[in-house]
Formats: structure tokens, C-alpha cells, sequence
């Protein structure tokens, strides 16, 4: 994960992230028993843009609160889309954004 280099990119006063693990809608048809299931997934959207950046577990039950950190990363690396970190981080669980801002080190996210 390229963690250090996020936390070197530049701030962006006003805008806000609100992601976490999100349950993917879409359904895949073959799991690993033949069934199809439905993925976890870490999104995030810029509140300001509206893009929106999302990273799939890789595989079914491989999700933990790191995947919702990974896609956060990818996120703000992305020059395309961003290239900076946001000003806030809004999550529905609060033990995710601890988790987030204990990883990334950065409180005033929070």
C-alpha cells in the first residue's frame, strides 16, 4: 500500500470523503461453492466532485476494515480523480474511523 505517500499529498480544505465497507450491489455468479454472491467492497465519493472510487475484496469473506483503508489510499492517489487527501473523513462506524485515522495518523480527518 503506498500509505506514506498519501499522507504527503496535499490537503484540500473543502472537501469531505464519506466511505467505509459497503455490501456491492451487483451480484457475481459463481462463487467458490457455485453460487453466486454478492461482494464487500470499500467506496469512497468525493463530496465536492462526486467521483467516486471503489476497491473489491479479492475474494468472498476477504474483507476487514484494511479494504476500506486501501480504497481510501487508491483514492487520493489517483491525479485523475483527486490527487489530494480531503479535508474530512465521513463514516457510518465509528470503530472504522478510528481505525483510519489511527492508520493514517492524521486527526484532523476525524
Amino acid at each position: 500500500m503506498n500509505l506514506e505517500r498519501f499522507k504527503r499529498l496535499p490537503r484540500r480544505s473543502d472537501d469531505e470523503w464519506q466511505g467505509g465497507l459497503v455490501r456491492v450491489l451487483s451480484w457475481i455468479d459463481r462463487g467458490p461453492d457455485g453460487k453466486p454472491y454478492r461482494p464487500w467492497a470499500g467506496m469512497w465519493v468525493s463530496r465536492k466532485s462526486g467521483f467516486v472510487h471503489f476497491k473489491m475484496e479479492p475474494e468472498p469473506g476477504a474483507h476487514d476494515w484494511t479494504l476500506a483503508l486501501d480504497a481510501l489510499v487508491e483514492f487520493g492517489l489517483k491525479q485523475r480523480l483527486t490527487g489530494y487527501r480531503p479535508a474530512k473523513l465521513q463514516v457510518a462506524d465509528k470503530e472504522l474511523g478510528a481505525r483510519l485515522l489511527e492508520a493514517i495518523g492524521d486527526t484532523d480527518l476525524g
